[in-house]
């Protein structure tokens, strides 16, 4: 009989020396990573860093401020039960505003002879949001007033 058994030793000692012979090369060669990995783990590292700076800068920078409200009326549109003005809220300000008050008059002579009220819920910063007021009376025919009357900051 022969002294290695069939499949015996030295096919499995040629495995091992041929897995380490590889581990070998592959550190020879760096890390072992592909060029296109180092590339997409560099452009991830860079555009976490890019999201950190900004989000620091953005906290740190920003002065407060107020929100900058102003009010435009639209449109009127006849309704069954008078007529509802539609209109614009615009905030250029730096901060959200909420409970938004809208109030409008319906002035004869100088006279006030209708008054509505809505409220928005918000207007963020930079941000127009609509809304409407009811009236009985047509707008079209009174001189209108229409104007922001308080906001809370939420």
């Amino acid at each position: 009989m022969s002294e290695h058994p069939i499949g015996g030793a030295t096919g499995r000692s040629t495995r091992k020396s041929s897995k380490r012979d590889a581990g070998q090369r592959q550190e020879a060669h760096g890390s072992g990573a592909a060029p296109a990995e180092r590339v997409v783990a560099a452009l991830s590292a860079l555009l976490v860093a890019a999201i950190i700076g900004y989000t620091l800068r953005e906290g740190l920078s920003e002065e407060p401020g107020a929100p900058i409200l102003s009010v435009h009326a639209d449109s009127v549109v006849p309704t069954p039960t008078g007529h509802l003005l539609m209109f614009t809220v615009r905030n250029e300000g730096t901060e959200t505003a909420a409970a938004v008050q809208v109030q409008g008059e319906l002035l004869s002579e100088g006279k006030p002879v209708e008054e509505s009220h809505a409220t928005l819920d918000y207007v963020p910063e930079a941000a127009t949001r609509r809304g409407a007021l009811q009236f009985r009376r047509d707008p079209a025919e009174h001189r209108l007033d229409v104007r922001v009357v308080g906001f809370e900051f939420p």
